[in-house]
């Protein structure tokens, strides 16, 4: 089998099914949410925020472009524990 043959039989084993007349992914095979019981959406966005400002610094997170104001992402958590 060449390489292109390969890659080919790779794609297509990927390809949505229907079932039941129903789409499905085969993503939802491999793939299963994480489970956050127990914790809020807030704090678990909030945890990953501060996390990453600690690994990688600051970024930009909003950019206004009419008013020329940029907000940083640290600002924005701080706007939002108010």
């Amino acid at each position: 089998m060449t390489e292109s043959e390969e890659r080919y039989q790779e794609m297509t084993s990927f390809r949505n099914k229907i079932i039941d007349k129903v789409l499905h992914s085969p993503i939802n095979d491999d793939w299963s949410p994480e489970d956050i019981s127990g914790s809020s959406f807030f704090r678990e966005v909030h945890d990953f925020a501060t996390t990453t400002i600690d690994k990688h610094g600051d970024w930009i997170w909003l950019n206004d472009v009419l008013k020329g104001h940029k907000m940083k992402a640290k600002e924005g958590l701080e706007l939002a524990e108010r």
